[in-house]
């Protein structure tokens, strides 16, 4: 199978995250979540990864390919570098 790259994302609590596990899981890929986690739930904004950790954590997936969890506006990466977009 080709590298799949995917970016996933919506609203929040429409099922962004839940949706990117079960494909990750399914497709056997790596899931990268554009966020950590809000400490405690719904206590502001989720924190977001910087770009150099975003970047070489997709170049080393180069081969294998990787779903994105997240929103396409909080890093400024290449599009061309995806198979598809579902929102």
């Amino acid at each position: 199978m080709n590298a799949v790259n995917l970016l996933i994302f919506g609203a929040p609590g429409s099922g962004v995250s839940t949706l990117s596990e079960k494909l990750s899981a399914k497709l056997d890929v790596p899931c990268i979540k554009l966020h950590n986690e809000q400490k405690p739930p719904d206590a502001g904004d989720p924190t977001i990864i910087s770009e150099e950790v975003f970047v070489q954590a997709t170049n080393n997936l180069k081969k294998k390919g990787y779903i994105i969890d997240g929103s396409p506006c909080l890093l400024s990466w290449q599009l061309e570098r995806l198979n598809g977009v579902i929102y």
